[in-house]
């Protein structure tokens, strides 16, 4: 079997770094979802409203679409640092 544990300088460097990867990971939260309501206010105005990308309208890609997979990416890396955070317990 391979080695699975980290480094004793990858533990380190975990430990020094852990504090501002969790809490820039919840502020790319927070600032996309009012990100995201921004965009589908902005469909208030006919000229967003007008605004289309290869047929679909501008505010419902990048409000809802986009936020979608930004959100399915943040989460799954803040899960893939987790891991390797219990890593360091174990």
């Amino acid at each position: 079997m391979g080695e699975l544990s980290l480094s004793n300088e990858e533990r380190e460097k975990l430990k020094k770094f852990w504090p501002y990867v969790r809490n820039v990971t919840l502020l790319l939260l927070v600032v996309w979802s009012i990100f995201a309501v921004f965009i589908h206010l902005l469909a208030m105005f006919d000229w967003w409203r007008e605004i289309k990308i290869a047929g679909y309208p501008a505010h419902w890609l990048f409000g809802t679409q986009f936020s979608i997979l930004a959100y399915i990416v943040t989460i799954f890396a803040y899960a893939y640092l987790i891991s390797k955070k219990e890593e360091e317990v174990v």
